[in-house]
């Protein structure tokens, strides 16, 4: 029986090939067992005498029934994989060797060879420094800024061992840096934690403090002590080091702010940030623009601008882009801006992958308890409501009103209740739209002069002015 390697070459199937995967996998865990070097509490709750039970012949029965002639070496791995997960659901003991077997396949390609951890990760890493910023993944500074041999010392390859299979597998998948040409990982877990620690400790003005640093960060985060956010593990040490998470920009009704706003979430997304943004400004549907003697398309067209851009645009290129965008319940789109996450109806209309969010205030929920009328507006006949909350609110709504009620805007005339449900309805089939709170938000906003807070980033937690003068 033959396997195609990766190369495309063929050869003899060696079974004692796959035994050693799986002995080093157990090897490793016996290691850790008595690691005295390993930070972070033993999660585990197996003993060495569960480790001398794992049946290694077992798990060789189950791989070989699998095989075939001209089966691929990839195919084989996944195999493994694959028997020693099917464990795991019974006895947690197996995630572990499958961790270990895809810490065997990172190993290969980042030390370049079968080497020991140990000695691979301390005598490697500077090598891995230089090849990396030489491919133009790392920043150089990290190859001149610090002292690269007392990193390395520091470095506790057991520490590998403290993620689960399913933490490995995705900073493999997504974290690690990689040879874009060849698809390589040059990047091992330890080397990963110390260059996100290297990026993040570059802004220190001395070398004492950014070797002292790094090494702080470093012990914290490979300790699993804590974890920075995405774009801070994707982007530390890179030539692009964007650390944010969150931001938020503004959606002005004007064509050439939309789309430099378009332009914004599109760079913000191709480096991880995600992007919050007020969709209320934009004039509603049918709303007349005397430049052009035309009528706007309301609100949603200009969405699915965003959302195809996110769509397009993926963070990092490791996974797909995100932003959200709030609207206020007095908007005459409202309706049609909470139906578009429904799985039905038309294409355009709907959004796939922008998030959405009701900016709620004190005066719909009032009239929602007490099943009262609520009117909705266009912007551009209304401009002040955008940038009022609370008491002040209350006063320019009620003028809306009047201006409605003698015929000198465009309005419609609902029940509050009948928006709120239909919100509801659509939040309990599609988990969208969620919801914030305008007066809540901004009668607490500690930098009232910047401006009103007319949304937030995706997590609802920032809550930052997002006007272009902000």
């Amino acid at each position: 029986m033959e396997v195609i390697k990766r190369s495309g070459a063929r050869e003899k199937l060696d079974l004692l090939k796959i035994r050693t995967v799986l002995e080093n996998a157990l090897s490793l865990l016996k290691e850790w067992k008595t690691a005295k070097d390993v930070s972070a509490q033993d999660i585990e709750e197996w003993t060495m005498e569960d480790l001398n039970e794992i049946n290694i012949d077992e798990i060789m029965e189950d791989i070989e029934i699998n095989l075939f002639d001209g089966i691929e070496t990839s195919v084989i791995f996944q195999s493994i994989l694959h028997s020693l997960l099917s464990r795991a659901i019974d006895d947690p003991i197996y995630d572990a060797m499958a961790r270990n077997v895809l810490l065997q396949r990172i190993y290969k390609q980042a030390f370049g060879g079968m080497y020991s951890p140990k000695k691979a990760y301390k005598e490697l890493f500077i090598d891995y420094i230089d090849n990396a910023v030489e491919l133009g993944l790392l920043d150089e500074k990290l190859a001149s800024y610090y002292d690269l041999e007392m990193l390395a010392l520091e470095l506790v390859p057991k520490r590998d061992q403290l993620l689960k299979f399913n933490g490995l597998y995705n900073l493999m998948d997504r974290y690690l840096i990689k040879d874009l040409d060849t698809g390589n990982i040059l990047e091992a877990p330890q080397w990963f934690w110390m260059r996100v620690a290297m990026g993040v400790a570059l802004v220190e003005k001395t070398p004492e403090d950014r070797n002292h640093w790094a090494i702080e960060f470093y012990h914290m985060m490979s300790s699993m002590e804590f974890i920075p956010s995405t774009p801070t593990l994707f982007n530390s040490g890179t030539r692009f080091p964007q650390l944010s998470s969150c931001f938020v920009v503004d959606f002005e009704d004007d064509l050439s702010k939309i789309f430099e706003t378009v332009k914004q979430v599109g760079m913000l997304n191709k480096h991880a940030g995600g992007v919050g943004l007020p969709a209320t400004k934009l004039r509603a549907k049918d709303s007349i623009i005397r430049s052009i003697q035309g009528k706007s398309s309301g609100i949603i067209p200009f969405l699915k601008i965003i959302d195809e851009t996110i769509t397009a645009v993926s963070q990092g290129g490791r996974r797909r882009g995100s932003a959200l965008a709030s609207l206020e319940p007095w908007h005459l789109d409202v309706f049609d801006f909470v139906r578009t996450k429904r799985k039905w109806g038309d294409d355009s209309q709907r959004f796939k992958n922008l998030k959405i969010a009701l900016f709620l205030n004190d005066e719909f929920m009032r009239r929602v308890e007490e099943n009262g009328d609520w009117y909705l507006f266009d912007p551009a006949d209304c401009p002040k409501l955008v940038s009022t909350y609370g008491k002040k609110f209350s006063r320019e709504y009620s003028k809306c009103i009047r201006k409605a009620l003698s015929g000198k805007i465009r309005h419609k005339k609902i029940k509050a209740v009948e928006l709120f449900k239909e919100a509801i309805e659509n939040t309990i089939q599609t988990g969208e739209p969620w919801y914030t709170f305008k007066d809540p938000i901004n009668i607490r906003h500690p930098n009232k002069h910047t401006g009103t807070i007319l949304t937030t980033n995706l997590c609802t937690e920032q809550l930052l002015v997002s006007t272009y003068d902000s």
